[in-house]
């Protein structure tokens, strides 16, 4: 959250998900629009991740960070939310 403005909220521990909530700004956490929500999803892509962005919240399986690809996965969703 320090590093990326953009993440509001992290959720964890419900099953096997975790999820962010995508806010441009944390006082008003007006929701994210939609063009920026598919470059967060396109930078990941490109980048090595198949992402999902469902409006303002990105859902991720945490069984993805108990595997080899955590490195791949994380690096991905940085760039992705670098890019905006």
């Amino acid at each position: 959250m320090k590093r990326h403005g953009l993440i509001g909220i992290i959720r964890c521990n419900h099953g096997l998900m975790t999820a962010t909530k995508l806010i441009p700004d944390r006082l008003t956490k007006a929701p994210i629009d939609g063009v920026s929500t598919i470059i967060v999803q396109e930078v990941a892509h490109q980048s090595g991740a198949m992402i999902c962005v469902s409006g303002q919240i990105q859902p991720l399986s945490s069984l993805l960070f108990l595997s080899e690809s955590k490195n791949i996965v994380l690096s991905a969703l940085d760039a992705g939310l670098t890019a905006i």
